[in-house]
């Protein structure tokens, strides 16, 4: 089963079965996706909207990609728009929220998708400023954005949050500790949320 399939069950919305296929209707509900220019990112904006979510679909720098998955969802008959944002700015991730809610209405579904490696390097000879910005935008990012989003979702009682974690949460990667510390942050960070809202509202998911 791919991530998009994943994202989708666990998303609060109604199902029915037909066969092994489950029909999700997310019809006049609003999904923001970041990191959603290419990969997995794109491949659950494209799944959100064939289940009938208006998509944002977010990127930091590739512009024609994000827009190529706009027209794919507006060739399906879907209706999304591309938002630009730089996630390792916290004030930016706040504003990202604040946009799509301005263009489409109180975001029901988001997926924190963003996400980079940064560089391979031990410590002590790696880049504390580009440690920083890993953890600014695999870790900083996702909770202003749950933030944000969050007291909308409280507020018409309904939503979803899905954070994108690796499985580096659990496992060493050698050269890329801000990598694995942030993912291993953004699950404890789920986990708790979880707790702290008895589980609704937010999701994990770890390809």
């Amino acid at each position: 089963m791919n991530g998009s399939q994943v994202c989708l069950d666990i998303l609060l919305a109604p199902k029915r079965d037909e066969g092994d296929v489950k029909q999700i209707s997310l019809e006049g509900r609003t999904a923001l996706v970041t990191g959603a220019s290419g990969g997995l990112g794109s491949a659950i904006a494209l799944t959100l909207a064939q289940a009938g979510a208006t998509v944002a679909v977010h990127y930091r720098s590739g512009q024609a990609q994000a827009e190529s998955v706009v027209t794919a969802i507006k060739a399906i008959g879907g209706r999304a728009q591309a938002f630009s944002a730089d996630l390792s700015d916290h004030q930016a991730a706040i504003g990202l929220v604040q946009d799509v809610d301005r263009a489409f209405g109180s975001v029901d579904i988001l997926v924190n998708n963003a996400g980079m490696d940064g560089t391979c390097a031990v410590v002590g000879e790696d880049d504390p400023q580009r440690w920083q910005e890993v953890l600014a935008v695999d870790l900083i990012g996702p909770y202003h954005c749950a933030r944000a989003a969050l007291a909308a979702m409280q507020k018409n009682a309904r939503g979803v949050i899905i954070n994108v974690t690796s499985v580096h949460e659990f496992i060493p990667w050698k050269g890329y500790s801000a990598y694995t510390t942030a993912k291993a942050g953004l699950s404890m960070f789920t986990k708790t949320l979880m707790a702290t809202l008895q589980t609704r509202y937010v999701s994990r998911y770890s390809p």
